[in-house]
């Protein structure tokens, strides 16, 4: 990933940014993987950088994989092991009428690091969040504190409420992971509505403002992790996390697993993905746009 970021950084850039792509826009690089425990390796990148686990691109990565080839899995079992700069994942494919119709991803362990925080928006009104680490850390925040619903029409106002709370919440509350005190940063807010105690719809959202499309896997980790601290959820059960287009993942709690003094769970998320097409970019070395550019 590093190699990329110095050496090929214009060809993210080409993928991701306009004309050819948009500033929400996530991407996958495949590699050998160096762990012999896994099938491939894999790092992520967006339109602003690149991450070390992204829980929904990953199972892009398998769908996709799985349906065109290029992953062969070695395991009785048929998991995929996915090396990643932040770990292995292990995906389990989901098959019924030898279709595949969805993975499992078990993810790290998650850990509730606040279960009430209270932020004072840059308007003066104060809300509580709860911050949970699932592979970063979130904010998270049930939108009936501020009279909203997460909804497609109501976006753009989400989203400006917040990257509001997520920028004063950065400022005001100190966050620092136990094992690796470079991790002290609220990374994501998601904002979420409470369908019944086993749904909820959800946005999330990064400090530039930008939407995942999906759920969120690492975000549906947080939130029942929360849930099952909260004593909401139990073990193993079900809970429904639809995202801003409709689209939805399932979460459950496979065991608690504290970090530290903060109580946590080991989440599993299940969610589908779908190959769209295969694509040929060009750039053309009279292309004024070059690689592209980007509209924020």
């Amino acid at each position: 990933m590093a190699f990329f970021r110095t050496h090929y950084d214009e060809l993210r850039k080409l993928l991701l940014w306009e004309p050819r792509g948009h500033k929400d826009l996530f991407g996958a690089v495949i590699t050998e993987a160096a762990d012999q425990r896994a099938d491939i390796g894999v790092f992520f990148m967006t339109s602003a950088g690149y991450l070390a686990t992204c829980v929904h691109s990953a199972i892009g990565v398998v769908v996709a994989g799985l349906e065109t080839g290029f992953i062969q899995p070695a395991h009785d079992n048929g998991t995929v092991v996915l090396e990643t700069p932040g770990g292995l994942l292990s995906i389990m494919p989901e098959y019924a009428g030898g279709r595949l119709v969805g993975v499992g991803l078990q993810m790290q362990p998650a850990f509730v690091y606040s279960q009430e925080t209270p932020v004072t928006r840059s308007s003066g009104e104060t809300l509580v969040c709860s911050i949970v680490h699932c592979g970063v850390f979130f904010a998270l925040v049930d939108v009936a504190q501020i009279g909203l619903r997460v909804t497609p029409e109501g976006w753009k106002e989400l989203v400006a409420v917040g990257v509001d709370v997520l920028d004063e919440a950065n400022r005001s509350v100190e966050v620092v992971h136990p094992l690796d005190p470079a991790n002290n940063r609220l990374h994501l807010i998601l904002l979420y509505e409470e369908i019944d105690d086993r749904h909820a719809r959800d946005i999330v959202i990064n400090p530039s403002g930008g939407v995942d499309r999906s759920p969120c896997g690492a975000g549906t980790g947080a939130l029942v992790t929360l849930r099952f601290v909260q004593s909401k959820l139990n073990l193993n059960q079900d809970y429904q996390v639809e995202g801003i287009i409709g689209t939805r993942f399932s979460g459950q709690v496979l065991q608690p697993a504290n970090m530290e003094s903060f109580p946590g769970a080991a989440p599993l998320v299940r969610g589908k993905a779908f190959v769209t097409g295969m694509h040929r970019f060009i750039l053309d070395e009279d292309d004024a746009l070059g690689s592209g550019f980007l509209l924020t």
